[in-house]
């Protein structure tokens, strides 16, 4: 007996059907009738083909020893030395998702001046927008809570705080250590917590964070993150260039500017690089054009203290202040000012004459990214673990500066 799908010996079909057999089997019973019984058969969905390596195949004797005598010239897939010798890795396949997940490369790189320490910079790309985010942190790893909060906060800046994301960097343990944080973090606040009554109050929706490393070892495996920190060294030293020739100073790498002009390269970087689709990162996050301050990084200006005119309370003192301009917050639009008081961010600003724009500027630059003033206690906002080791004098981003009220400014 035979069936129509599967051949001689195998079931009889009398109709199709969607179960999970090949519909039925006739087996003869001892008293010559015919009984049909169902037989299981494994669902087939697809089928997946493994990739074909090359397979070399050997020459003739004459062609090898042609070859050995030529100097191993050119390269030959079938010689050992020539492969030992010459061969390349494998190539990386650039390949988009199926699944259409947006993808968070993070990667660290590290920049300083001649005989200063060095200045540990957190950079990351999102692939879908091409936003990038650069930042100084006070050490490499997750022993600090900076960095973390910085990648939280970039992510909810492209719009990926509750969305689920791919994050993908090299195996190193300081790295993995922050996106494992920044997994733990976004799992912890979508738990749901109970209240008063029945059922339970839910937490703000999360997505998911899935890690992802490339091999040991290959570079190439984090193309989009090495092309990103190319972009941002280079940005970050024509800045400071820029800077050191207006006031006519070296700027080394552990003062409090530098991170400040990290943050800024990576703003000018996704608001002035227009990519091949004749958008900037910006444009194409936003959808509307991007619009730079006009202004450059670390000169001085006058900026208005953030009081309403019903709080203020000495109305016959100005409201404006001296400052140096160190870039624009992204999610508002709120400036980054430095005074000798420390940073902070308002949002009217006015430009001096260019004679006044460049006296006295590094010395009115005094906070960074995690300590925002003189007395702001950063550490306890920082750091986690008991012990901490010491923070290096280099910078990173991270909380708000605080909105200066009135009789917190610098004197005019």
């Amino acid at each position: 007996m035979s069936c129509e799908q599967c051949g001689p010996n195998e079931a009889i079909r009398p109709e199709r059907n969607n179960l999970d057999v090949c519909n039925w089997e006739a087996v003869e019973t001892s008293d010559g009738v015919d009984v049909r019984i169902p037989v299981p058969r494994e669902k087939e969905f697809g089928l997946r083909n493994p990739r074909k390596l090359q397979d070399p195949k050997l020459p003739s004797k004459k062609e090898v020893e042609e070859h050995n005598l030529s100097g191993h010239m050119p390269y030959r897939s079938w010689c050992t030395f020539c492969v030992m010798g010459r061969g390349k890795a494998a190539p990386h396949y650039k390949q988009t998702r199926e699944d259409g997940l947006p993808e968070l490369h993070v990667d660290y790189c590290f920049m300083a001046t001649e005989n200063m320490p060095l200045a540990t910079i957190l950079v990351a790309k999102e692939t879908t927008s091409k936003m990038v985010m650069a930042t100084v942190v006070p050490m490499k790893g997750a022993s600090i809570e900076f960095p973390v909060k910085r990648c939280l906060g970039f992510l909810k800046e492209i719009g990926l705080e509750n969305a689920d994301v791919v994050m993908k960097s090299d195996q190193e343990n300081s790295i993995m250590d922050v996106l494992n944080n920044v997994a733990k973090r976004r799992s912890a606040d979508s738990k749901m917590e109970p209240f008063e009554g029945d059922g339970f109050q839910t937490g703000r929706p999360q997505g998911r964070a899935i890690l992802e490393a490339s091999p040991v070892g290959s570079s190439g495996s984090n193309g989009v993150i090495e092309r990103a920190v190319q972009s941002v060294e280079g940005q970050v030293r024509t800045i400071k260039l820029a800077l050191e020739s207006r006031i006519g100073m070296g700027i080394p790498s552990d003062h409090d500017v530098v991170p400040w002009i990290v943050e800024y390269a990576a703003t000018i970087i996704n608001k002035g690089q227009v990519c091949a689709d004749g958008k900037t990162a910006y444009e194409r996050l936003k959808g509307k054009p991007a619009h730079l301050s006009g202004l450059e990084f670390g000169e001085r200006i006058l900026w208005k203290a953030s009081v309403p005119a019903r709080e203020r309370r000495n109305k016959m003192d100005s409201d404006w202040r001296h400052g140096v301009f160190l870039g624009q917050r992204a999610l508002s639009g709120e400036y980054m000012v430095g005074t000798p008081d420390g940073i902070c961010r308002p949002r009217s600003i006015h430009r001096r004459p260019e004679e006044k724009r460049w006296e006295d500027v590094l010395s009115n630059v005094i906070g960074l990214p995690w300590k925002l003033s003189k007395h702001h206690d950063g550490d306890k906002e920082v750091f986690l673990d008991e012990n901490p080791a010491e923070p290096s004098s280099s910078p990173t981003v991270s909380p708000l500066p605080p909105i200066v009220t009135e009789g917190s400014g610098t004197s005019m």
